[in-house]
């Protein structure tokens, strides 16, 4: 019986475990069926794996892809390589400036590389042209560009001045540049525009740089120059002093530019740097641009405040000066009313010392009784005298 009892499938140690009698205990819910279906876990993930789509949707979006044309890994981007602050080389012949490191930052928003090749202007359009870049920077916009290339929004606004040697004179607008050579830049939008105006007598340079050099020694006394790199230039060779700025010929911006057809590129070119933060468009322009001696808001808080300060000290000089007009006429008028007053008494003195006749003083002007005033002394010995002389 007892080996009945080890070999049974209720009442083995190691084997199951006695099945209860049905009852209240046999109701209670296993770890199996207490924890969530499957089906809800699967569920919960899809619709978090949805949620954070819909969250990186706009990032996606920010760097389009066109159907039938993959993200290229690589692009080449042409542009001038002598227009500071906004690209030209350094000392060490690498290219630097604001271009330089905002296409850096836009490679790290699309992940697709900028190769920048910078070069003289004329030539990088050359390049262009014939399909040696996917995309021209640095580029004014005009009609005979908008043929050949599909522009991005303007992203700077450039003046272009025309400068003139401190020994001239009287060069104010285009119709004075008649007769005089003006130094230009191979290539640039200048020359389109003062060959509209009827100006033909200019000079070709294959950089802002070289210009600089010839004006300095001598060899042009009129050229035209865009405004960033113009007064750059001037103040390296320390001609800021012999060069006066004659009249602005245009404004024009730059852009950035593809050949006609590739929306897509353009597309991707707008949206990497639409992508560029507020704070590091700022940083960008404090390191290349520079920032200005004051803080602009600075600036204007405290001309109010030395405005209210000096209406305030304004007022109170005003109002002392006043104060001390009023106080010297109130003096004067005392000072003729004292005199006045001294006057008076002085004359009703005398008389009340010379009278020989009765003086009554009436105290009370009721009053009916009287008395008789005597002089003094001095008085009646002075009317003695007076009779004695009359005898």
């Amino acid at each position: 019986m007892t080996n009945h009892a080890r070999g049974s499938k209720n009442f083995t140690m190691n084997g199951p475990r006695p099945t209860p009698p049905p009852g209240p205990a046999t109701q209670r819910l296993s770890p199996a069926a207490a924890s969530p279906a499957p089906g809800r876990f699967i569920l919960l993930a899809l619709l978090a794996a949805l949620a954070c789509a819909c969250l990186a949707a706009p990032a996606f979006a920010a760097v389009p892809r066109v159907a039938g044309e993959a993200k290229p890994a690589s692009i080449s981007v042409i542009l001038d390589d002598n227009y500071p602050p906004y690209i030209f080389r350094g000392q060490d012949g690498r290219i630097q400036g604001y271009l330089a490191d905002e296409w850096g930052l836009w490679s790290e928003k699309t992940g697709v590389k900028a190769e920048l090749t910078a070069t003289g202007w004329d030539k990088a359009q050359r390049i262009m042209a014939e399909g040696g870049a996917d995309v021209i920077d640095t580029i004014f916009y005009n009609e005979n560009r908008a043929n050949l290339y599909d522009f991005t929004k303007a992203y700077a606004t450039l003046h272009v001045p025309v400068f003139y040697h401190k020994s001239l004179g009287g060069i104010t607008d285009t119709d004075s540049l008649k007769g005089f050579s003006v130094a230009v830049k191979s290539g640039d939008a200048c020359i389109d525009e003062l060959k509209r105006r009827g100006i033909f007598t200019l000079k070709e340079y294959g950089s802002y740089e070289d210009i600089i050099k010839a004006a300095a020694s001598g060899e042009i006394k009129v050229f035209t120059i865009d405004e960033p790199p113009a007064l750059y230039y001037l103040y390296k060779y320390g001609l800021e002093n012999e060069y006066r700025f004659g009249f602005t010929l245009y404004s024009g911006e730059f852009h950035r530019a593809v050949k006609k057809g590739r929306a897509e590129l353009l597309a991707l070119v707008e949206a990497g740097f639409a992508r560029i933060t507020p704070a590091e468009r700022e940083a960008l322009e404090k390191k290349w641009l520079g920032s200005p001696l004051a803080d602009s808001r600075s600036m204007r808080i405290l001309g109010y405040v030395l405005g209210l300060v000096a209406a305030a000290v304004a007022a109170l000089v005003f109002f002392n000066f006043a104060l001390r007009r009023g106080v010297r006429a109130k003096t004067a008028e005392l000072d003729a009313l004292m005199r006045e007053l001294a006057k008076s008494e002085e004359r009703y003195r005398l008389l009340f010392e010379m009278e020989s006749d009765a003086i009554l003083l009436m105290t009370n002007p009721r009053a009916r009784s009287w008395k008789p005033i005597r002089p003094p002394a001095t008085c009646t010995a002075i009317r003695s005298r007076k009779c004695a002389a009359s005898r």
